[in-house]
């Protein structure tokens, strides 16, 4: 991933004393176009298709095709959920598989939206760092599967300043399609 920043033009350093990853974009936004094989990364499609919401260009993604199989439909996930926010973004295809997607990105977004994590912690962390820099909030379900990856999550960005409310039950104002994606998980559990 920090490659991948540095690609963007965005700079990374390290500070071992703090323990601190230091990211600065000195841009301001991001501009131009890209293309990342993540055939050897697929857990990053989720941040990758969030972060190419916001390049200004087109912001490509192949190799993506066995995120299919992970805990969502990863790709066919954050299309729908950025489609609902009006990001441009469309499946590519290889083999008659989704395998990837092109998205051309903008620098904000309204928000306001309702979204669903697809029971998906990579989905839920990943639409929750593209609601940062939107002008409203959004409502996103799956905040308790986070913790299977990544402990403390929402504590972290809280303590750097990130405003949010955890809602108890937001799957309750999901719309119905979310039964299918709970649907689609016990399936991929094999419960």
């Amino acid at each position: 991933m920090i490659t991948i920043l540095g690609e963007l033009g965005v700079a990374c350093s390290f500070d071992a004393a703090s323990g601190t990853l230091i990211v600065e974009n000195s841009r301001g936004s991001l501009k131009g176009n890209y293309e990342f094989n993540v055939a050897d990364c697929p857990n990053i499609v989720p941040t990758l298709a969030a972060l190419g919401s916001f390049v200004n260009g087109v912001f490509r993604v192949v190799g993506a095709s066995i995120a299919r199989l992970h805990k969502s439909p990863r790709v066919d996930a954050m299309i729908s959920e950025l489609r609902k926010l009006g990001v441009d973004i469309n499946p590519l295809f290889r083999n008659g598989l989704v395998d990837g997607f092109e998205v051309r990105g903008r620098d904000t977004y309204e928000g306001g939206q309702i979204l669903s994590s697809w029971r998906d912690h990579r989905i839920c962390m990943s639409l929750f760092v593209t609601s940062l820099r939107h002008r409203n909030p959004n409502i996103i379900d799956g905040h308790a599967d986070v913790d299977c990856s990544f402990p403390g999550f929402f504590e972290q960005f809280a303590e750097n300043g990130a405003e949010f409310e955890v809602l108890e039950h937001p799957e309750a104002l999901l719309p119905e399609e979310y039964a299918g994606h709970a649907a689609h998980e016990a399936n991929q559990s094999g419960s």
